[in-house]
């Protein structure tokens, strides 16, 4: 009988264990001292966002108030300081007590001026009343009948009295009809006419009386009058606490208003302890009808109508609970989106430099380990803390924002951002294995950290704001921050696909995750070939051909999506809307098809020149239909503009210019890629070359375009020499002659370096052949 051990038992293939034990052995370096850090990290960041969300919506501050509308989390007119009569903004408790303070004294001395003003009139409009029936009493018998003189005697005991009106009444207006009166009551009435003049000075006088009452009237309706600020009490007992209290008697501005009370016998009761309290303003609103307490009420009928608010507003921040949860859901969210496609990924290039620059991938191949699961431990390995993290700030994000803004708006983002993250992190995988064969580790991170955040940021604030949808274009920030951005709740973001360009939008973020998931397909690809050989070509000449077409693309997007957006109506708008849209268009095609030279799988090997030429025209063939592409969708442009109907003068000069710039570009770099040392010198100085040019090809732009503008004609170098200095001439033929120099000499065949291959070579053999003996059979040695 056989017993079957565990031991003897085959081992199971690495293929066949599942994933996550796979990449264990990748995992278990310190990974519960990382996954601590991952949490405190989310700890931290979720109390600061929290603090900091709560700071930005709920501080009661002017700079706070100022950024809040900045940001469009507030309106300007949303609680105070506006223009359309809204009281000012104070921002201190003690302020605003103070002048509410000074509201609640306005009100009480309006109030109690037109209360007693109220008494008056109504017992002055009672005595003229009287007056009147008097005059116009008819005798019901010829005994009773009254002489004239009695009658003027008691119409002169009601008026007797004088009675102050100011504010309501003005003084020369009052002082007119009442002399007007007394000369009428001086008159006899024993004849009609008197009696007919007595009787229009006392309508006069009523009318007058009349009117103003009605003003005082309203202006109380405009203070919201209480019953306890009409409230009187008899002027005898008033005038009893002001003899016998020093503290309530009035001010000597006020006794003279007082005084001339004309004869009425109650008083206002806020007027017992106003006349000491507050005598300046009190004696400052009887004096003065236009004083500010009065707010233009007895002059401005629109005035009167307007009640009267306080001028200043304790200010409260108006966001509400849900816009700031909101606002902390997708800070959260853009937290997890700046570290699962900035943080992660640098760390992933990171990592993968290191490991090539160590040399350590070979040793790990020979545990067995396929080169899928080796890009997994890459990409995870690594990035326990940084998945972590990410991961929590993800759900926690999602799950305020699926409660506040809805569900189905979080999906597109989320979706996004799983997309480009696998995308990004391929990327950074091929990338940051290519780059550390020749620069340090952090360095790689670094250029990869830049490369990501300043277009990604770029980009993010042009679709946000829905400037340009070709910011999609710039890596994979923007859509993910544009789409969270659109769930903020901010005044002035926007979703570029509910824009009015939500067409060319759509377009362009359609294509930019088609090209991000090409590439991070591409790097894959090119992460399993350098595996197997290290020094292997970043990409395969197909590869880079894609990928120039692919920019090639991003370029048309891009013209198409400036020349609507700036309205391109002539030509020139049209050629700065062109250069602006393909900038990026050859430093692109010239580092891709200089990248994919086909080179010997060994370290410091250089491709020869027949591999040298084959690049170079497959960048002619490239550079070609880029010329096409980009001249039908300029056509197309011109075509929509209607610029058809105007005669076009081609730059001829320019865009010949703008060749030489391209292929002294790829001249250079084609003639770094075969030296072995120097490569920085040859870099540096054909940098500067190619920058000479560009500024050289803006200065031909300028003197052709004004030269099509004078005589109407296409120009060409002959017609622009006439009117340049030779000094220009002859700078012009150096940076052409360097440019084409750079560009043959990176096609010459290196006839020196070729004889010295060979005649390694030869050597080789005959060493060889000498090490053989005559049978064929290597020589042995014999050991003395």
């Amino acid at each position: 009988m056989t017993f079957v051990t565990d031991a003897d038992e085959p081992p199971t293939p690495t293929s066949h264990r599942p994933l996550w034990r796979r990449l264990r052995p990748f995992l278990r370096r310190d990974l519960a001292a990382r996954l601590g850090s991952g949490l405190v990290a989310v700890a931290v960041l979720l109390g600061l966002g929290w603090l900091g969300i709560s700071a930005l919506t709920r501080v009661d501050t002017e700079s706070a108030r100022s950024l809040r509308i900045v940001l469009g989390l507030e309106n300007v007119e949303a609680v105070c300081g506006g223009h359309d009569g809204q009281p000012a903004c104070v921002y201190d408790d003690l302020e605003q007590a103070t002048a509410e303070q000074e509201h609640r004294e306005a009100r009480r001395i309006r109030t109690a001026v037109l209360r007693e003003l109220e008494l008056r009139f109504d017992d002055r409009l009672a005595r003229l009343t009287l007056a009147a029936e008097t005059l116009d009493a008819p005798p019901t018998t010829s005994d009773s009948a009254k002489a004239p003189e009695q009658v003027a005697d008691e119409i002169r005991s009601l008026l007797r009295d004088p009675v102050d009106l100011r504010p309501a009444v003005p003084e020369k207006r009052a002082r007119a009809t009442r002399r007007a009166l007394i000369r009428a009551l001086a008159r006899p009435l024993d004849r009609q006419r008197y009696r007919r003049q007595l009787h229009e000075a006392i309508d006069d006088r009523r009318q007058l009386l009349s009117t103003h009452a009605a003003h005082a009237r309203q202006l109380l309706v405009r203070d919201r009058a209480k019953p306890t600020d009409l409230a009187t009490m008899p002027r005898i007992q008033a005038q009893l606490q002001w003899a016998h209290d020093d503290t309530r008697a009035p001010a000597s501005g006020l006794a003279s208003w007082l005084g001339t009370a004309g004869g009425t016998q109650q008083v206002s009761a806020a007027l017992s302890g106003l006349a000491q309290a507050s005598a300046y303003p009190f004696t400052v609103a009887i004096a003065n009808p236009e004083a500010a307490v009065w707010h233009r009420g007895w002059s401005d009928r629109i005035a009167r109508e307007t009640p009267i608010e306080l001028a200043s507003m304790r200010y409260h921040s108006p966001v509400t609970d849900a816009a700031q949860w909101q606002l902390l859901g997708s800070a959260l969210l853009g937290l997890a989106a700046l570290i699962l496609l900035v943080v992660s990924p640098v760390t992933t290039a990171a990592h993968t430099a290191a490991e090539r620059y160590a040399g350590t991938l070979p040793v790990l191949r020979m545990t067995g380990i396929s080169a899928g699961d080796l890009a997994w431990a890459m990409a995870v390995g690594p990035n326990v803390f940084s998945l972590v993290a990410g991961g929590a700030l993800l759900v926690l994000g999602g799950g305020v924002l699926s409660i506040t803004a809805g569900p189905a708006s979080v999906a597109l983002p989320l979706v996004l951002l799983a997309v480009l993250t696998v995308a990004t992190h391929l990327s950074a995988i091929g990338l940051g294995d290519a780059l550390g064969q020749r620069v340090s580790p952090l360095l790689v991170g670094g250029l990869t950290a830049i490369g990501l955040t300043v277009p990604g940021l770029l980009g993010t604030l042009f679709t946000s704001l829905d400037l340009v949808s070709a910011g999609f274009l710039l890596g994979p920030l923007p859509p993910v921050l544009a789409s969270i951005t659109s769930l903020t709740g901010l005044q002035g973001t926007s979703w570029a696909l509910n824009g009015s360009h939500g067409g060319i939008a759509f377009a362009t973020l359609s294509y930019s995750l088609l090209l991000q998931v090409g590439l991070g397909w591409i790097c894959l690809r090119t992460w399993r070939r350098r595996v197997e050989k290290a020094w292997a070509p970043l990409f395969r000449p197909a590869e880079g051909i894609a990928l120039a077409i692919a920019s090639v693309g991003c370029s048309v997007l891009a013209f198409f999506d400036l020349s609507v957006r700036a309205g391109a109506s002539d030509f020139e708008q049209l050629n700065d809307v062109a250069f602006f849209s393909t900038a990026f268009l050859l430093p692109v095609l010239v580092w891709l098809l200089a990248a994919s030279l086909r080179r010997p799988a060994r370290a410091k090997a250089v491709p020869s020149h027949v591999e040298t030429r084959r690049a170079f025209l497959r960048f002619q063939g490239v550079l070609l239909l880029s010329a096409t592409v980009v001249g039908l969708a300029y056509a197309t442009v011109m075509r929509r503009h209607d610029l058809f109907v105007h005669d076009a003068e081609i730059m001829w000069a320019t865009l010949a210019q703008v060749l030489l710039i391209a292929e002294t570009a790829l001249g250079t770099l084609l003639l770094m890629s075969r030296r072995k040392a120097g490569k920085h010198r040859v870099g540096l100085f054909g940098g500067c070359v190619v920058l000479l040019q560009t500024a050289l090809a803006i200065g031909v732009y300028q003197l052709e375009s004004s030269y099509a503008l004078c005589s109407l004609s296409s120009t060409g170098f002959g017609s622009l020499a006439g009117n340049t200095s030779p000094y220009w001439i002859a700078f012009f033929a150096i940076l052409w002659g360097t440019g084409l120099g750079i560009t043959l000499t990176a096609l010459l065949r290196e006839r020196d370096q070729d004889a010295a291959d060979e005649r390694s070579r030869t050597e080789s053999q005959e060493y060889e052949r000498d090490d053989e003996d005559d049978d064929g059979m290597p020589g042995r040695r014999l050991v003395h």
